[in-house]
């Protein structure tokens, strides 16, 4: 992946390592506990992503930013409801809603965006900050599967990888700097 391109200053910076590396998981294939954990995380933000641009797009300044920002909304949702069709269920494991409490640096971040923080001009670049981090958490796992026992994981992370792709093309062009994220 290419290096992301710096944030405009008002904008929170949702990309650091920590963040990252918590929704990644640990290296290599997951056990039954640490799926729930890493699904359930990257789930969590993906329906915080959909309450926040939900929230966000009727004070945008476009009309199409505002079409942008619902749909963005929804498909933030969609990809949750695909991730937790993979929550597993089992003897001994905790009950789940399809979401974890997020590590720390997520917690973070998330708190920033439930603050409204990036609401009022940067709501396109926030978005694709948070894209970023996931699509780099999605690959990870994709590269780090067990080619044995993650055939459903593999076709649903690719499936949410291939639509927030085609998510951050259409977010790019709403970006207030042109030309940053061509």
């Amino acid at each position: 992946m290419s290096p992301a391109p710096p944030l405009s200053p008002s904008t929170p910076d949702f990309r650091r390592a920590d963040v990252v590396a918590e929704l990644r998981g640990p290296d290599g294939p997951l056990t039954m506990a640490a799926t729930a954990g890493v699904l359930g995380g990257l789930c969590g933000v993906e329906l915080e992503l959909f309450g926040w641009l939900g929230r966000a797009a009727p004070s945008r300044p476009s009309p199409g930013e505002v079409v942008w920002a619902s749909a963005a909304s929804l498909r933030a949702a969609w990809r949750a409801s695909e991730l937790e069709t993979l929550m597993p269920v089992s003897v001994g494991l905790a009950p789940t809603d399809g979401r974890s409490s997020p590590a720390p640096a997520v917690a973070a971040g998330l708190a920033l965006l439930a603050a409204g923080a990036a609401v009022d001009q940067a709501v396109p670049e926030a978005a694709l900050a948070w894209y970023d981090v996931l699509l780099e958490a999605y690959r990870f796992r994709l590269e780090r599967r067990s080619a044995a026992a993650d055939g459903p994981l593999a076709r649903v992370l690719e499936r949410v990888a291939t639509d927030l792709e085609a998510e951050r093309s259409v977010a790019r062009r709403f970006a207030k700097a042109p030309g940053r994220y061509a």
